[in-house]
């Protein structure tokens, strides 16, 4: 039953990637500490935190975040945002 319901989710594979994302942009992604990405495609701005092409006062918390992720783990994150959220 569990391996159907995997089956089913399209995101089964980032829910727990985003529950480190929701304890800085909100479990809906309204933002909080970090800003909202609910509704956004936030592939480009992780790839670009992920190369450390961005500036600003949390990218360098978000170059460590990003680094970690790959390319399929971004998509799937900005498609979690824009769907689900």
């Amino acid at each position: 039953m569990q391996q159907l319901a995997a089956a089913e989710d399209p995101f089964s594979s980032i829910r727990g990637l985003w529950s480190g994302c929701a304890a800085c942009h909100g479990s809906n992604g309204a933002g909080g500490i970090g800003p909202a990405i609910a509704g956004r495609d936030i592939a480009d701005m992780l790839k670009a935190y992920r190369a450390k092409e961005t500036r600003g006062p949390q990218s360098v918390m978000m170059w460590g975040q990003a680094s970690q992720l790959s390319d399929q783990e971004i998509e799937l994150l900005s498609k979690f945002t824009k769907e689900e959220l």
